[in-house]
This record gives structure tokens, sequence and C-alpha cells, in this order.
């Protein structure tokens, strides 16, 4: 591995090498950054997971059931409800998502149902209770590996002795060991692509710690689908470094590229991304004569990447009707597959629908799909900055990458073209499922704004997308090798990111409903003839 890392150094004229060496930090003080950047990573996702009270606009309630579920051992899919977790909703579900108080007639916020006099509690408790019972669970298609994850941290939660709305924020609780792991994986993947660029790797981290993306806030399965492609990607970039890949890393990418589709059915088009690196690698090993040493390593990874997800794929097809266990989801949603001959016109085939699109998918990518009081989390300063900025910084690597003699390693150039490839290949299904599909009465996306722009689908390419944000960041920035602009520019992102997310988020830390203002379970239940709550 060292004579590829030692292959991957030179980017850089002399004079950027000795700016940045000027800069460089020892590998033990570089490791105390990215502890400290997880640790803050750790930090965000615990303050903004407990300042959001429960259930999020983005069908937390839904999820939230479906982790019971897996925990209990009785996963049926397409049911209603369980009555445990209704009597979770119906207590501890805040009404600000999509209320405010200019809806109530005192102009008051209604307060939390442990506040309520009895009566009125029950009145409250008994007809949410009812509604929640009365609801399908359409989420319960997804596939398991989050939920399963999810429902053991449950249990676990259960033997520490948690009860109530406690019980609720620690599975929340466990996207902070996600956040903090994922900085760590980040990082790993740049330093083995810029072994000599310490910026570019620390930038990576330090934009994975504060990535302000809501998914890491609410009890979501698309939280695990950037730090398990993680994984995977290293193996694919250790896998295409390698003269012959081992059998032991085989396994491990194939193994990884499973679970990360058996976390969201959307993460699909990674397989199709990382089985063209594949025959890539496999061409080259032939025309080098070494194909045969290496084709156990590769029957190894093919057979563990997807007999996981060929055997879901049957059970879906046996017991939902589908492959990808979707459609059950879209006849809930109320949506209907075009025939190929009406996906023309749509907004997409025309300047302005690719602009519109683009600049809603870019923003809602960084920064999610939370609401509150029936308003999106946002704003369009903030939204046109990640969307131009992401744009330019990932067009700012476009020149190296085409052009050969320009500094950059040709297995940095390789791995720079496979990141390129999973993020365009995330932003490909969101096209084609705009145009696909008609969405009936649907509120989002809709046949008024056919544009499929759900970010958070697009979240398992988060690494290799900030490897080119990154790397994008330093071209732009760095002339003459000067370190002091791109820390400057990382810095400024850091701060607007920041700034943007206290301000847009403020309103939900003085929620009654929230972590900071729950009381004891026996407190919220004492009115309350619940079953599960308090026995």
């Amino acid at each position: 591995m060292r004579n590829e890392c030692a292959a991957m150094q030179p980017e850089s004229t002399s004079s950027s090498a000795e700016g940045r060496n000027a800069f460089r930090l020892g590998t033990r003080a570089e490791f105390a950054v990215v502890l400290i950047l997880s640790t803050m990573a750790a930090l965000r996702v615990f303050i903004f997971s407990a300042a959001f009270p429960f259930f999020t606009s983005i069908d937390e309630q839904y999820h939230f059931d479906w982790v019971l579920k897996r925990a209990r051992g009785n996963p049926t899919p397409l049911a209603p409800i369980s009555a445990e977790a209704a009597e979770y909703i119906a207590v501890y579900e805040s009404p600000e998502y999509y209320t405010g108080p200019q809806d109530f007639a005192d102009g008051k916020m209604s307060p939390p149902i442990w506040i309520l006099p009895r009566d009125a509690a029950l009145a409250r408790f008994k007809g949410f209770e009812s509604l929640w019972q009365s609801r399908m669970n359409h989420e319960s298609v997804n596939p398991p590996v989050y939920y399963f994850v999810a429902g053991l941290w449950w249990r676990i939660g259960e033997i520490l002795g948690i009860t109530g709305g406690y019980l609720l924020y620690w599975i929340r609780f466990l996207n902070i060991l996600i956040a903090a792991s994922l900085v760590w994986v980040g990082y790993v993947a740049a330093r083995l692509v810029f072994p000599g660029q310490w910026f570019t790797r620390l930038a990576v981290a330090v934009l994975l710690a504060f990535f302000p993306q809501d998914i890491f806030y609410s009890i979501e399965s698309d939280v695990l689908s950037p730090l398990l492609f993680g994984v995977a990607f290293i193996g694919l970039i250790k896998i295409w470094s390698e003269d012959v890949p081992r059998p032991r890393l085989a396994i491990f990418t194939g193994l990884a590229m499973a679970a990360t589709v058996l976390v969201k059915a959307t993460n699909g088009p990674l397989l199709v991304v990382s089985g063209l690196v594949i025959l890539c690698k496999m061409w080259r090993l032939s025309q080098a004569g070494k194909f045969s040493p290496a084709l156990s390593a590769f029957a190894l990874l093919g057979v563990c990447a997807l007999v996981p997800v060929g055997i879901w794929m049957a059970w879906n097809l046996h017991h939902l009707g589908s492959l990808m266990g979707t459609e059950p989801k879209f006849r809930f949603m109320h949506w209907t597959h075009k025939p190929l001959s009406q996906w023309y016109p749509h907004p997409l085939f025309t300047l302005r629908g690719q602009k519109d699109f683009l600049s809603e998918l870019l923003s809602c990518f960084w920064r999610g799909e939370f609401r509150w009081d029936r308003k999106e989390l946002a704003t369009p300063l903030t939204d046109a900055f990640y969307s131009i900025s992401s744009a330019t910084l990932i067009i700012a690597n476009l020149p190296a990458l085409l052009r050969r003699g320009s500094g950059l390693a040709s297995r940095q150039r390789a791995v720079l073209w496979i990141s390129l490839s999973c993020f365009a290949a995330a932003i490909a299904l969101q096209s084609v499922s705009s145009i696909a599909f008609d969405f009936g009465d649907c509120e989002f996306p809709s046949r008024a704004h056919p544009l499929f722009t759900n970010g958070r689908l697009m979240s398992w390419a988060l690494i290799p997308f900030f490897l080119l944000y990154a790397r994008g960041l330093e071209k732009v920035l760095g002339w003459r090798g000067n370190p002091w602009p791109p820390l400057a520019g990382l810095m400024t992102i850091v701060v607007i990111i920041t700034v943007s997310q206290i301000q847009l988020s403020w309103p939900a830390f003085s929620s009654l409903y929230n972590f900071f203002h729950l009381v004891p379970v026996k407190t919220a239940t004492a009115n309350l003839p619940s079953l599960y709550l308090f026995p």
C-alpha cells in the first residue's frame, strides 16, 4: 500500500507543495484534530436531535413504528400502526410542524398532553391513539438494516431503564454515533486518496462534522446510508489501488455494498457504479496478465454484494409483489407509472426545468426537508449558496479529470471519476423518478411541480461528494500554494452552515415538546389509561 500511496502523492507544483508542507500536521496531531471534529459532530447531532420535538415532518411516526415492531419481533409489513406506537405518538407528538399559534383561538400553541387537565388529556389521548392505530404503515416496505439496528438499540435502552419520551430520543441519539463515525470514515477515505494533501483530507472531515442535513436529527433510515457506503467506498479505493485484490478485502467491500442497499432501495445505483469500477479493474488486470489470481476475490465480492440483495428482492416479490418492494408505497401515495410515450414533455427537458431541479435538489441535499409551522426550514440565500457552491466546486475538478499532465496522479484521477460517477448516479435516479411517475394528488412532488428533489435519498454519495467539494475548494482558492484562502473559505462555509442552521431551527429550541422540556414518564401518563407507557 505504501507504493500505491506514493504513486498517488503528487498533485501540485513545487511552490504549492512547499506552502502545504509549511502547515503540515504530524500524524498524531492530525488524528487529534479529527477526534475533535468527530466529537463536535456528535455534540451537534445531540443538540439538534434534542431540540426538535417528536414527530418530524418526514414521516417519523411511521419509521418509529417500524423500529418498534422490529424491536418486538413482529415486523409485519403493510400493517396498521401498532397500539404501543400509537400510545407514544398520542402522548409525545408535537403539532408544531404543521400548525402555529395563529391556528388556535387564543393565539397560543396547544400545550403537551401532560400539562392539560385530566379530561382534556384523556380526550386528546383517545382521539390521537385511535387515529394512528387506523393508519397503515407505508414505510414498512423499506429494507431492514436500519430498523434492525435501531430496534436493537431500543432494546438496549429498555435494559438500561430508559422510559417514555426519553426512550424515543434514545433512538434518535443513535445518530450521534453514526455522525461521529462518519467523520472518521470520510477522513480515512480522503487520506487514502490524498496522502500528501492535508487540507483536502481535513476539509472532508470538517464538512462532514458540520453537514446540516436533518436526517441526523430524526428516526430515519437514510441516516445509515453515507456511513455504510463510505465503508464500501474505502474498499473500492483499495481494490482499485492493489495489484491483486485480497479476498478478505473483497468480502468486506461486498458486504458493505449489500448493507447500504439493504438500508434504502434508492441506494441501488451504487451497485451499478461499483460494478463498472470492478469491470474496469478486471479489464486492467487482464491486460497485465494478472486476472487469474484475482478471480476468486472478484467472485467473493459479487457473492457478498449480490446474494443478500437478491434474497431481499425475492422476499419482496413473494410478499409484496415487486422486486424492490416499493409498489405498495407508490399506491399509498397515489403514484402511478407513466408509459414511456408519456415521459415527454416534462420540465426536465427544458433549461428552466433543469435549473429548478438541480438548485432544489442540491440545496435539499445539504439542509434536508424539515418543516415548521408548514414552512420549509430554508432561506433563499443559503439555498443559493448550497447549490451554487456545489456546482462550482464540482466543476472545478473537471480540468484535472479531463487533462493528463495536470499534476493529478492516475489513481487519484480514477477515484475522483468514481466519486463523480456516484454523485451523478444519485442525481440521475431522481431525474428518472421525476419523469417516470404521475404523482396524482400528492402534495410533493406534484403534477404541477413534478420534480423529485429529496436530497436525503442521495446521502449514500456524501463522502464521494465531499472529496470533490473539498478538492474543488482548494483548487479554486489555493493559488500558488497559499493555504490561507482555502482555510478562510472552509471556515466561511462552516460559519454559514452553523449560523443558518441555528437561525432556522431556533423556534424548535423553545418548544415545550422537545427533549429539554420532557417530564418523567410517570407524570406524563399519570392521567392516561396507558397500556404500554406506564402499565
